[in-house]
């Protein structure tokens, strides 16, 4: 039944029928609305209607509370039905137990119509009258940096280009507003290379576990090691196997090195897509946690991989790994440091060398800025002033960045030099040096094949609950690790 307006003895009838078994505090406002509006022209309207606006909570034995609303301009019993036993079905959850989710397990991502219920979280659905007393409304938290919603949400309002644009008394339409940003209230989502270098790590690895969930199913065999480096320290290292230890033959092995500039990443950053790339190529994958700047300087991360790729050679058969099939792996910075690794085992003509060399848009050239750094230089995921901060926390000097253990692209091709499969990003402000790197190494007479990725940004490989590319690109890897590495 549908009427312009809802006296207070009514309401109170329908919720007697709606709400008796619940505790229910709300307040009912309806009455005449008038509206007018006049210009500097001379033009002059108003009209008169009607509204109402029935705003109320739902308590829960815990304390806790539902809040919503029904308002509008026309009273409908059913429409209002509706809205209140959903909140009598929102309050129904409020007493179930945390479930805590592990890496793997099944989740439900937000798809757009979800948002409606953040929303509602955000504004009137987030306060009562005890959130408000204590400040601890979901609003205030987020606000206060207190609380962060997942990395991957992004909420603004863009009145101009919304199917129903939104306009100012004055008659323009509504200034854009950023609302959420990568999880975090407007203001409180910074760029890297705003945040200090914990903070940077800490937001690293946290937004990892909800771009890629993991393997369905663990695998069977997952060790820590450690490996010492040339001065002593041991850097730790995570092993992936698709086969326990007592299982033969051996399995061929990659070394993998983790992107974030030098300055974040580690072992639970990649720890989704090194499983992942252990069981689709049915190898051993040995991820290093080489020790970050600034603590550690150029070139300590350049060394780290270099004793990792030796340790990794003389123990391979121990670890179950045939120390013929070797290859290396690296996502970013890991992908540079990859490009040097090979490069010198090359130069001096090793014992052990990688069959293959695996870069994921690797940074080659940190001594210039090319066209795509200046093209995507903000809001494509990595931007161009946390490169530079990530370099200089990294660099001695800005003159290391000339060289070659900094910026392969700078050094010879050396003969004998591993094949290499390079992925580049479209939308990544490494991807001209990606490109300029392959056609280095195709001069210098090396075997390369080059893969751009349409409409990837930088770190994809890495999103695997996000974009379908993610896969279809582990899938090459994978490939191309089973033929190289083929006995």
């Amino acid at each position: 039944m549908r009427r312009s307006l809802l006296f207070c003895g009514a309401l109170l009838a329908s919720l007697e029928r709606r709400a008796r078994d619940l505790d229910l505090v709300g307040i009912y406002a309806a009455g005449p609305l008038f509206r007018g509006f006049a210009n500097s022209w001379g033009a002059f309207g108003w009209h008169a209607g009607s509204s109402f606006n029935f705003d109320w909570s739902l308590f829960h034995g815990n304390g806790q509370a539902v809040k919503a609303d029904y308002a509008g301009q026309r009273w409908d019993d059913e429409a209002f039905a509706r809205r209140f036993e959903q909140a009598r079905e929102q309050l129904g959850h409020l007493g179930k137990p945390l479930r805590q989710l592990r890496p793997g397990d099944y989740r439900a991502y937000l798809a757009p119509a979800a948002l409606e219920e953040v929303m509602q979280m955000l504004c009137w659905g987030g306060f009562s009258a005890r959130a408000l007393a204590t400040g601890e409304s979901p609003l205030q938290r987020l606000q206060n940096g207190d609380a962060l919603l997942s990395p991957l949400l992004n909420l603004a309002e863009r009145p101009a280009t919304s199917p129903s644009p939104a306009f100012s008394a004055e008659g323009s339409p509504r200034a854009e507003v950023e609302l959420v940003g990568n999880g975090r209230s407007s203001g409180k989502s910074l760029p890297m290379h705003q945040l200090t270098v914990q903070q940077a790590r800490e937001q690293f690895d946290q937004s990892s576990a909800l771009m890629d969930p993991g393997l369905d199913e663990p695998l069977p065999r997952v060790e820590t090691l450690f490996v010492p480096a040339r001065d002593g320290t041991p850097l730790p290292a995570r092993l992936y196997s698709p086969q326990g230890l007592s299982a033969s033959p051996p399995l061929p092995g990659v070394l993998y090195l983790h992107g974030g500039g030098y300055v974040v990443g580690s072992l639970d950053s990649h720890d989704a897509l090194c499983a992942s790339l252990a069981e689709r190529a049915g190898c051993v994958v040995l991820s290093l946690a080489y020790r970050l700047a600034p603590e550690w300087r150029f070139p300590t991360a350049a060394e780290d991989a270099e004793d990792a790729w030796c340790w990794l050679a003389a123990e391979a058969a121990r670890l179950g790994i045939d120390p013929q099939r070797l290859a290396v792996a690296g996502d970013s910075v890991g992908g540079s440091l990859c490009a040097v690794l090979s490069h010198r085992l090359a130069l001096r003509g090793d014992a052990s060398q990688p069959r293959l060399q695996v870069l994921i848009y690797p940074v080659t050239d940190a001594s210039r800025t090319r066209q795509s750094i200046e093209r995507y230089a903000v809001g494509h995921l990595l931007e161009k002033d946390s490169l530079e901060w990530f370099y200089q926390h990294y660099q001695r000097s800005p003159e290391d960045r000339q060289d070659p253990r900094f910026s392969p692209l700078l050094g010879v091709v050396p003969a004998d030099l591993a094949p290499t499969l390079l992925l580049v990003a479209e939308c990544d402000p490494l991807h001209d040096e990606g490109i300029a790197y392959a056609e280095h190494l195709r001069q210098g007479g090396a075997r390369v094949e080059l893969c751009v990725y349409p409409g990837m940004t930088h770190d994809f490989l890495r999103m695997g609950a996000i974009v379908d590319e993610a896969d279809e690109a582990k899938d090459m890897i994978a490939d191309a690790l089973v033929a190289a590495l083929a006995p």
